[in-house]
């Protein structure tokens, strides 16, 4: 179902369902909304699909040949803009070099590898990839402990409020509780002050 996002032509969603068929799920589908397809301009014509430029577009084709425009036209631009690409040693060809590495490499082992989890360390500044193989250090006495006194939760950490709902028999209450701390403050401030009208 595509209800989460719209349907236009090169959305990401069909990029995903390119790699699920291109991994080998049978997803039953058309190429009409894949980049590189031409619908027919007039009745009795084919519609044509272009696998090149699917691949192109796979590929970052279309980055690599903004990279190159960039770099022709404002040299300065290019080096903010792509510093990060530039430290890496990836510029437009070399980019499209390490994709279809990382293509071929996912069709040699597909398995899936697992995700990294980020620690901060030095007080959020650096964060270090640790493998997702990595297990959370936790003494063997740690026993989370998790006592409610009212709306207050108190655990191991520290303490948060979790709000209960109230019947109206509290509500009422809490109402003419306020009314009588509102009638103290008025009588307070009459007590101290004698020029004080109360209309």
């Amino acid at each position: 179902t595509s209800s989460s996002c719209r349907t236009t032509l090169g959305n990401r969603a069909f990029g995903a369902l390119k790699g699920a068929v291109d991994g080998g799920l049978h997803v039953p589908h058309s190429v009409k909304k894949f980049p590189g397809f031409t619908k027919a301009e007039g009745k009795g014509q084919d519609d044509k699909y272009d696998a090149e430029a699917h691949k192109e577009k796979i590929i970052a084709g279309h980055v690599c040949d903004y990279m190159e425009a960039m770099k022709e036209n404002d040299e300065e631009k290019y080096k903010r803009h792509f510093s990060k690409y530039l430290e890496a040693g990836l510029d437009g060809d070399a980019l499209e070099d390490m994709l279809l590495a990382t293509h071929k490499a996912i069709r040699a082992d597909p398995t899936f590898k697992g995700l990294s989890r980020l620690t901060k360390k030095d007080g959020g500044k650096k964060r270090k990839l640790l493998p997702a193989t990595t297990p959370v250090k936790k003494s063997s006495s740690y026993k989370a402990k998790n006592i409610r006194n009212g709306q207050i939760i108190t655990t191991n950490t520290g303490s948060y409020t979790r709000l209960m709902k109230l019947s109206l028999a509290q509500r009422k209450d809490r109402v003419a509780q306020k009314w009588e701390a509102f009638r103290a403050k008025i009588a307070a401030q009459v007590a101290d002050d004698d020029d004080l009208l109360l209309v």
